[in-house]
């Protein structure tokens, strides 16, 4: 879709990017982390970070 609305071969390597790169950075944090954690834990925080993405989101009227 990006390359289809744009036509940019940068603008398509840059979306790529925005997708994969946030996987590669947190990725080992989060391994390490749940090695150390409980799974009860993780849980918790998993849906404290959700709610508080998606209350970001909605506070800027971005939805």
């Amino acid at each position: 879709m990006v390359n289809r609305s744009t036509g940019s071969p940068l603008v398509l390597t840059l979306a790529g990017l925005a997708v994969f790169l946030p996987q590669a950075l947190v990725g080992p944090l989060a391994g390490t982390l749940s090695d150390c954690c409980s799974r009860k834990m993780m849980m918790i925080l998993a849906d404290i970070t959700v709610a508080l993405m998606e209350f970001t989101l909605i506070y800027n009227d971005v939805i």
